[in-house]
């Protein structure tokens, strides 16, 4: 429900902001510091602040009418005393947030939403002879805490994107980072071996309350396939880890982005010695 909502918050807010005069002329990036976050920051927890960039191109700026492409990023900043741990946050968000592999020469967000957004702006602008006179190309990505403890950090990037067609695709990702080892957290370094026999039903049970299935309805009624791969776009939460499927990974675009929620309580014989959350 916090994605939908999500996404038709992004809607309204470009087409509000496409009607505003001027902004289809704007290619100068704006900063923007946003103070305010989702939760009260407890003790024991990384402090963090909000900072979010928002950047337009015009095919033809006298022309209000020409096709403009928006790209925006809102990021988390840790704000630790411990300098060391905000680097390795940071850096771990820009390698969720820019899609270039060995992207070394990025050290902050400014600089990871320009990368993000050259490429974004280039293809929009590759493609403008493409559109009619009105349309364009939106890309908005949001970054949320889910759970904050000393010892784990878990961050959404909520994405919404419309690059032509009959609708925008929309989808999180999922990570959890160890904060004491420097770390992004796999499934490996979670459970023990052997842990698929124990999360495929778990998931397939978690997608069937999510759907509100039957046991006795087969999974293919809703999804593409009969069984549920296990995924790496997974976060840990406060007593529960969740697993992500956006749009069209497991089932139609209509399914919408599909949840499946295990508790640590059906899953504490497989978790390894020192997993602590």
């Amino acid at each position: 429900m916090k994605y939908f909502q999500s996404a038709l918050f992004i809607i309204l807010f470009f087409v509000f902001y496409s009607c505003q005069p001027g902004n289809n002329s704007n290619t100068e990036s704006t900063d923007i510091a946003n103070p305010e976050v989702d939760e009260v920051i407890a003790p024991d927890t990384i402090p963090y602040s909000k900072l979010s960039f928002i950047d337009s191109i015009s095919t033809n700026p006298e022309n209000e009418k020409a096709p403009v492409a928006y790209y925006s990023e809102t990021w988390i900043i840790p704000e630790s005393k411990d300098t060391a741990l905000n680097k390795f946050i940071t850096s771990s968000i820009i390698n969720e947030l820019v899609f270039e592999a060995g992207a070394t020469h990025i050290e902050t967000p400014k600089e990871a939403f320009d990368e993000s957004k050259g490429w974004f702006f280039n293809d929009f602008t590759d493609l403008a002879s493409d559109f009619e006179t009105a349309g364009g190309f939106t890309s908005e990505t949001e970054s949320y805490v889910e759970f904050n403890s000393k010892k784990l950090l878990t961050l959404s990037f909520f994405t919404f994107s419309y690059t032509g067609g009959a609708h925008g695709n929309y989808g999180a990702t999922y990570i959890t980072l160890d904060l004491e080892n420097h770390r992004k957290l796999q499934l490996e370094d979670i459970f023990k071996p052997g842990y698929e026999e124990i999360l495929t039903p778990l998931i397939e049970k978690g997608i069937r309350e999510h759907f509100e299935l039957e046991e006795s309805t087969p999974l293919e009624q809703v999804l593409f396939e009969p069984t549920v791969p296990i995924t790496d776009n997974f976060g840990l939460l406060e007593d529960e880890i969740l697993f992500d499927y956006p749009p069209y990974m497991i089932a139609p675009y209509a399914a919408g982005e599909i949840e499946a929620r295990i508790k640590y309580e059906e899953i504490k014989d497989y978790l390894k010695e020192g997993i602590r959350f």
